[in-house]
């Protein structure tokens, strides 16, 4: 068996995504898909000071 590394993906291929497209590889292959559009985030979140408690 004689492997080949082909170029899968290239820098244009990536860099033309378009918003919410992406690309998916697994070991069952290469994906392209699409998010869906969701609702904005109604988390605060608040980190804790770690130079108050030293």
């Amino acid at each position: 068996v004689r492997e080949e590394e082909d170029t899968i993906l290239k820098p244009s291929d990536i860099l033309g995504l378009e918003e919410r497209e992406f690309y998916l590889m697994t070991y069952s292959g290469l994906f392209r898909g699409r998010s869906l559009d969701v609702s904005p985030l109604y988390l605060e979140i608040r980190f804790p000071d770690l130079a108050a408690e030293s």
